[in-house]
């Protein structure tokens, strides 16, 4: 499924066909910080006219990749969100719509080096490579010039490495119902609103839980652990990320950037 494209893909997790858990948590705070632009709550579905998408662009020392999507409303690929407390509860259809819809040619400049993602009628390829695109805190603009989805200009200042403390390593188990409590250090660069996210990804459903990165700990409730399916198994990520979530006239469009923390394994009890 395209689930673990968005916060996991490898960066991308989410729904909507990035593979590593899907770009921003609405439940948080700031207008690139995680969590919702407008300073919280999902935008619901019914508000979604048009369809929805995201620009997620990950770096780190192994190197960058740049995932974009686009979906229409009610389409294979169309993700439900629902929120609890700082997480974001993801659901997908399954599938991929064809033929994809675009924004045109895609620019990234302020990274080092500048990217570019071409439309093509099958929608967008992945671009990657093995330089390190930011060291934290710079300015990434992200641009198209618009097509089926409208033109979008973007500025993200690019968000720091962080460390995690607990969990840290081996596999991570949690019980439906019961809270967790996150502890790391850095993930905070100079000029950038980050935020530090943990993303919980099972076959079906992804929870994504974004907190400010300068607290140094955070809590996923009890109640968004209760959302993933008893028995599962999956994946436990962590990142930092910078966040904006654009109405493109009707379109849900969620951009990213991140650097990914750590990569374990998930239980849910």
């Amino acid at each position: 499924m395209l689930l673990a494209a968005l916060a996991l893909a490898p960066l991308a997790v989410g729904c909507g066909g990035d593979d590593d858990d899907g770009p921003g948590s609405d439940a948080g705070t700031g207008s690139d910080g995680g969590s919702g632009p407008d300073g919280g709550g999902v935008l619901p579905d019914s508000a979604v006219a048009l369809g929805q998408g995201f620009v997620l662009l990950r770096s780190s020392a192994a190197g960058h990749l740049l995932q974009l999507h686009f979906t229409h409303r009610g389409a294979a690929g169309f993700c439900s969100y629902q929120s609890d407390g700082p997480c974001q509860i993801e659901t997908c259809l399954q599938g991929t719509e064809s033929p994809r819809p675009g924004a045109g040619d895609v620019t990234i400049t302020g990274t080092t080096p500048a990217l570019a993602a071409p439309a093509l009628s099958s929608g967008y390829a992945d671009v990657s490579g093995t330089q390190d695109l930011w060291a934290g805190g710079e300015a990434v603009r992200l641009r198209a010039p618009g097509a089926m989805v409208p033109a979008f200009d973007v500025t993200l200042s690019a968000p720091g490495s962080a460390t995690p403390v607990a969990p840290a390593g081996g596999a991570v188990n949690v019980t439906r119902g019961q809270p967790m409590t996150l502890t790391w250090s850095g993930g905070a660069a100079a000029g950038a609103s980050t935020t530090y996210v943990a993303v919980l990804q099972t076959p079906s459903v992804v929870l994504k839980c974004s907190f400010p990165a300068a607290a140094g700990t955070g809590t996923v409730p009890g109640s968004a652990i209760m959302q993933l399916p008893a028995g599962a198994s999956g994946m436990w990520l962590t990142l930092t990320e910078a966040y904006q979530r654009v109405d493109l006239a009707g379109w849900d469009v969620r951009f990213a950037l991140r650097r990914f923390a750590s990569t374990l394994t998930l239980q849910v009890n």
